[in-house]
């Protein structure tokens, strides 16, 4: 079973200062991941700055003040940015006022 499990299995860590990415539910947490049509919105935001290491699986980032999501993420929601210059994600403004869900 340990040997299935492994195979698929993904080790890194972050250090203090690195940029990472966020995988987030554009369905849950629109405040960040704001768009129209949630099907074909961006999987990973960011990049972000690593704050703190909280404990051996959970990281705090640096968001954006509009943001109105928790700062701490589990390591499998992080993944580390590779880049020379990172551009920040900004959503742009919706066309329409409501955000739920359409029936």
């Amino acid at each position: 079973m340990k040997l299935q499990a492994d195979k698929k299995r993904r080790e890194f860590h972050l250090e203090v200062g690195e940029l990472a990415l966020v995988k987030l539910q554009p369905y849950r947490q629109h405040s960040v991941a704001l768009r129209k049509n949630k099907k074909s919105s961006m999987r990973f935001f960011g990049p972000f700055e690593v704050l703190q290491r909280i404990g051996s699986v959970a990281y705090k980032l640096k968001l954006p003040d509009t943001a109105r999501i928790h700062p701490v993420f589990h390591i499998s929601l992080l993944k580390k940015f590779h880049g020379s210059s990172p551009q920040q994600y900004f959503p742009l403004p919706l066309t329409t006022t409501d955000v739920g869900p359409v029936l």
